[in-house]
């Protein structure tokens, strides 16, 4: 059993795209809080990959993995690491939600809380 540390807070992005979103979930969490990785879903696929520092996905070894293609093409994405978890969807449209959730520290860069 583990203890809880507090409640879980949460905050919301709108219109950005994951291609400008991942950078900022990546400058604000990778040196504080280790790796992050993503679950990225495209029409074709939905591919477990792992951000880089500089907010690239980097494909897991032996898979054909994720790149720029998977980024542009996708749909909906789950960021998360030790800090949290970033959920974003495209809504079609050109419309962007993300919203991320977590129970301590700060949201990433350009997150605002309610």
């Amino acid at each position: 059993m583990s203890a809880v540390k507090g409640a879980l807070m949460y905050a919301s992005c709108d219109q950005v795209a994951l291609e400008n979103l991942l950078p900022r979930i990546a400058s604000s969490w990778a040196n504080e809080h280790g790796c992050i990785w993503a679950l990225v879903y495209t029409p074709s696929e939905c591919v477990l990959t792992r951000v880089t520092n500089d907010g690239k996905l980097e494909p897991m070894p032996g898979t054909d993995g994720a790149d720029d293609r998977a980024v542009t093409a996708a749909y909906e994405a789950r960021v998360f690491s030790r800090q949290g978890e970033v959920r974003w969807q495209a809504a079609g449209g050109g419309v962007f939600r993300a919203v991320c959730i977590y129970d301590e520290g700060a949201p990433p860069d350009g997150f605002a809380s309610p």
